[in-house]
């Protein structure tokens, strides 16, 4: 048994210095939109200015979420929908499709249905269909922004293949 023990602790000694010298893995490369053909230089350095600190702030209120740390989720949630990223004003000068500003104003509402249910204390469901629908915002924004727009055909006609 004695044997046993002090062989198990010899080979746990030469272990460690193994795990020691294991490199942490790289943090994954930052990830950014591509750029849209529809929308000119300077409106797109402008945006990208704006969207530096919504980044930071939206992946901070997605960890947020994941812990279900609700009074967090407030505190961020309350602060995103009163940065004006998006709003009609501040923007207006670039040419940027209009949707992105509709969706801006959705995502405006959609934070700060997120602050509201996490300061009620709803419960899990109602907080995750908050998100979700935060989510979709941001989809439909990004969507907007690399996308032009497409007319929809009528009804009766098939879809145009994408």
């Amino acid at each position: 048994m004695r044997s046993t023990l002090v062989s198990v602790s010899l080979l746990a000694l030469c272990a460690v210095p193994g795990l020691a010298a294991t490199k942490e893995p790289a943090a994954p490369p930052v990830r950014h939109l591509p750029v849209p053909t529809s929308v000119p230089a300077d409106a797109r350095q402008a945006l990208r200015i704006r969207m530096r600190q919504h980044a930071t702030s939206t992946q901070n209120l997605l960890r947020a979420g994941v812990l279900l740390d609700r009074p967090t989720i407030k505190l961020l949630a309350d602060r995103i929908a009163g940065e004006q990223t998006f709003a009609r004003a501040a923007i207006s000068n670039l040419e940027i499709p209009g949707s992105v500003i509709v969706d801006g104003e959705a995502f405006t509402t959609a934070a700060q249905e997120l602050a509201l249910a996490a300061a009620t204390g709803s419960n899990d469901d109602v907080l995750a269909d908050r998100f979700a629908a935060l989510t979709r915002t941001c989809v439909s924004c990004h969507g907007a922004y690399l996308h032009p727009p497409r007319k929809r055909p009528p009804v009766d006609y098939p879809a145009e293949p994408l």
